[in-house]
């Protein structure tokens, strides 16, 4: 799926209901939230469908006082990282990356895990390898929560952009 069907389904979704934009273009992921009569907006990486779908399970997976707070409230420290904080971005990391896996296999986008980090001066040392695993098999193993989540009423946007995403390719 091309990142403007991506961006036509958000908005078919989202777009009235949450006064919620998804933006491409942009030189780095940033949520901002509606100001009077501004709507929020998500933007993401370039054009990148991937990154589309990363940022709308961020803003799936954030309640209604997290939207209301620029990034969510959260704050991104940027690589190169410590191994502490490298821990903190894949503990902050896991469910947004395994709703974004679920998100991707509707779109039919290619997944792939992000590290964000994995090469500190361009060398992948022992440790952040060993992250990096521990963080692949914490994924598998947190996608049955996910789709636990996705048929609960907290999951219930994130199921709606699911099943919008399978129409829009002809797989529902």
């Amino acid at each position: 799926m091309k990142v403007r069907q991506i961006i036509a389904v958000f908005e078919r979704c989202f777009t009235e209901q949450y006064a919620t934009r998804l933006c491409g273009g942009a030189e780095e992921p940033l949520y901002l939230p509606k100001q009077g009569a501004t709507l929020a907006r998500l933007h993401f990486r370039a054009d990148y469908a991937a990154s589309a779908l990363h940022e709308v399970a961020h803003w799936c997976l954030a309640g209604t006082e997290r939207r209301r707070c620029v990034d969510f409230g959260y704050e991104y420290i940027a690589p190169p990282r410590t191994a502490v904080q490298q821990q903190n971005f894949y503990a902050a990391e896991l469910r947004a990356q395994s709703l974004e896996q679920c998100l991707a296999e509707a779109a039919g986008v290619q997944f792939s895990i992000s590290t964000d980090n994995i090469a500190a001066d361009g060398v992948i040392n022992a440790n952040a390898r060993l992250q990096a695993q521990a963080f692949a098999t914490q994924l598998q193993q947190q996608r049955a929560t996910t789709i636990a989540w996705l048929a609960s009423s907290a999951g219930t946007r994130a199921s709606k952009f699911i099943d919008e995403l399978r129409r829009a390719r002809g797989k529902s």
